[in-house]
């Protein structure tokens, strides 16, 4: 690696260690941005020669990027921090085609974006703070690509990018300043409502379908907006999608999806979403005089150099790395009850609050006990993410290694080392290596393997290649840490945090310290605090590898095995741990889907039997939760009990043979 791509890689890691969390308010308006944006004071002018001779090595520089983009289970988190160093050395020689071009920024754009960083669009050099864009866009892709195997309709593909949306992200408390960022929110499979319903607008996006924010006057304040939902735009109507239920707003008579023309007219539609006395739905008809529609337009979809990418990344390349927001507005404002369209705020205010909070730590500025314990669990789930694995023979049980080889594991694992450091080391780790390897990244290469979801030959199910799933099951399977290899990862830990502790004390007796003591002191201090996260994120990536094997396992219809891997972690969901609400949640989907696709073709009665015992074990799991979800969730046990009423007296009658449609998301 290049003395530039180590220096390009080290800035990507910095960042996101000031950066870990993206903090804002949702009501804060657009506000002067220099945030994520790399505006520093100063303004790159790029390189100013144009090599003559370089074309092939600048076409094999763009195919680079392309394939990072394409395989980011093969790289490391990293690896698109490096990839936009690329992008700059295929940029430099195109500067008289990039400058020359008829680029302007979009006039609703420019309309609401202030003057200071619509000046930035147009920077001649991409941003290390870019790679995150250019990874979600790749993830969402992976994603889009799987939900539109069989060329649904917009509609129907819209419903299962929701429906993705609400099982893969876990639903976190609302705050007042405290929300994830989009790319957070998809990696980590954690967000906050807003930026549960970012996450669904950009995943369309990727499927080029346009979902904006709706909002409607306060009663309260009518001059104010008020965020509510997002709504798909399509054929002069707007498709309703209830972020915070987790559920698509159903039309007349519970069936299909409700157009903001129809709540608008029919009361009763609304009111099919409440749950109950004590869960009425807050939004009336009435409410909804003077609706505003929102764009989702964050900084990096309005750039020059994006557009100048995405027109390079063609065919099956292709990604969605822009918007023109004026082109959306004129789709939505097909629909005769949107009064205006503007800019969504919200992306902006976590940007800009997300900068503060890191300039807070790099300064050293206390923080709140809320926002300090929410920095630690991404930090925590970021650090999973580095771990390795080993993967070895037939044995489960790695006490079968002599401690030097034990030894020689440690180190791999604890500091990348895969050198013997004697002869007698050497011809053991020859012997080692044909039985046991150390597996880098175990958990990142999992995550992209599941974005990228079930591959297919043809339009139908039938033609589904499960393989990329089943290698993200191989990862995930390694990362369930055993006791024995536990071991491995942690002695190390606690023996330099031991060293470091030691120091540390011995530093502290003495009665004055020099400025060269004090920066050892410091040093120390993260160093403890590093090896400690590293330790904790041994601890806990096990469990984040059984919960989003039961993830793997739903996507790929095998609802049994989703069920077991659910109920693995319901000990530790009922302690309310990180993944709590989303085991109780997709623990009740699992029994769901398996129940209702054995039901309809149950021929004998034990089997109609365990078929009603999961759809009634979907409901009271429903019914018995007390997430921010709960609303939503009554109404699924309540419309599930009328599903399962409708069905069962068929059962008997259904043929044998059968194949069980789709679950629906709703």
């Amino acid at each position: 690696m290049s003395e530039a791509t180590q220096s390009q890689t080290r800035r990507v890691r910095m960042f996101v260690r000031e950066h870990p969390w993206f903090c804002g308010s949702a009501g804060a308006g657009v506000v002067a941005l220099l945030v994520l944006w790399g505006c520093s004071g100063h303004k790159s002018a790029g390189p100013s020669t144009i090599p003559t001779d370089d074309t092939v090595l600048n076409q094999n520089l763009l195919a680079g990027v392309v394939w990072v983009l394409h395989h980011l289970e093969d790289e490391m988190p990293e690896a698109a921090g490096v990839a936009v160093e690329h992008l700059n050395q295929w940029l430099a020689p195109l500067r008289i085609a990039f400058t020359q071009g008829a680029w302007r920024p979009d006039p609703l754009a420019a309309k609401y974006v202030p003057p200071e960083l619509l000046e930035t669009l147009t920077d001649f050099e991409y941003t290390p703070q870019e790679a995150f864009h250019l990874e979600e866009a790749a993830w969402l892709n992976y994603v889009g690509q799987a939900l539109s195997r069989d060329r649904p309709d917009d509609l129907t593909l819209a419903v299962r990018m929701f429906d993705w949306t609400i099982r893969n992200v876990q639903l976190e408390d609302e705050s007042a300043d405290c929300h994830r960022a989009s790319w957070q929110a998809i990696l980590l499979g954690r967000g906050e409502p807003l930026t549960r319903a970012w996450v669904f607008m950009l995943l369309a996006r990727q499927q080029k379908l346009n979902v904006v924010m709706l909002a409607y006057p306060d009663p309260r304040d009518p001059n104010r907006m008020r965020s509510w939902i997002p709504a798909l735009a399509l054929g002069g109507e707007l498709y309703l999608f209830d972020h915070n239920l987790g559920l698509p707003v159903p039309g007349p008579g519970e069936k299909g999806v409700a157009t903001l023309s129809q709540v608008i007219t029919d009361e009763s539609i609304l009111r099919q979403l409440d749950a109950g006395d004590r869960h009425v739905y807050s939004v009336k008809s009435s409410d909804l005089n003077g609706v505003g529609a929102m764009v989702e337009a964050s900084p990096y979809f309005l750039s020059q150099r994006m557009s100048f990418l995405e027109k390079y990344l063609t065919g099956r390349n292709s990604l969605v790395l822009t918007v023109e927001p004026s082109l959306v507005a004129a789709e939505v404002q097909k629909s005769p009850d949107v009064a205006a369209v503007t800019i969504w705020d919200y992306p902006y205010t976590v940007m800009r609050n997300g900068h503060q909070v890191g300039m807070m730590l790099k300064r050293g500025q206390p923080v709140d006990a809320t926002l300090r314990a929410k920095l630690d669990a991404v930090e925590l789930q970021m650090e999973e993410f580095s771990l390795s694995a080993v993967q070895h023979g037939q044995s489960q049980n790695l006490d079968f290694l002599p401690e030097m080889g034990k030894d020689l594991i440690t180190r791999q694992l604890f500091d990348g080392a895969d050198g013997p450091r004697n002869e007698q080391e050497r011809q053991l780790w020859e012997q080692l290596k044909q039985t046991v390897r150390v597996v880098p990244g175990t958990l990142w290469k999992a995550r992209m393997l599941q974005f990228k979801g079930p591959e297919f030959s043809g339009d139908s199910v039938a033609s589904a290649d499960f393989s990329l799933l089943k290698s993200a099951s191989h990862y995930l399977q390694l990362a369930r840490t055993s006791p024995e290899e536990l071991k491995l990862h942690v002695a190390p830990l606690l023996a330099r945090m031991q060293e470091c502790e030691q120091k540390r004390a011995e530093l502290l007796t003495e009665a004055a310290f020099t400025p060269q003591q004090e920066q050892e002191l410091a040093r120390y201090d993260y160093e403890i605090s590093r090896l400690k996260l590293r330790k904790n994120a041994s601890e806990t990536r096990g469990r984040t590898a059984v919960y989003w094997l039961g993830l793997v396992a739903f996507e790929r219809g095998s609802y049994d095995d989703a069920i077991m891997y659910f109920k693995d972690m319901v000990p530790e969901a009922d302690k309310e741990g990180v993944w709590a609400r989303g085991t109780k949640y997709n623990l009740a989907r699992s029994c769901e889907a398996a129940g209702l696709a054995d039901l309809p073709v149950a021929t004998d009665a034990k089997r109609q039997q365990k078929a009603r015992e999961k759809l009634q074990a979907a409901i009271d799991l429903y019914e018995a939760d007390t997430s921010p979800q709960r609303h939503g969730n009554l109404l699924r046990a309540k419309w599930l009990r009328e599903k399962v009423a409708a069905v069962a007296p068929k059962a008997a009658a259904a043929p044998a043979g059968e194949k069980a449609a789709e679950p629906a998301a709703r």
